[in-house]
């Protein structure tokens, strides 16, 4: 919906939606197109992140 809540001039808004088509139109995953799952190999990280919050 326009205008959006945050929108600086309700009242005067000049926004409007544009619409785009689906660009991603191909199967992306191999799963997509009825083959099976590759297997992915065991996580090989160690150790904490680099994030302080990685604790």
């Amino acid at each position: 919906m326009l205008p959006l809540s945050d929108c600086d001039n309700p009242a005067g808004c000049r926004c409007k939606y544009q619409h785009y088509d689906d660009r991603r139109t191909d199967a992306r995953r191999e799963s997509d197109i009825g083959l099976p799952m590759k297997d992915h190999p065991n996580d090989s990280r160690n150790g904490t992140g680099r994030r302080v919050t990685d604790g």
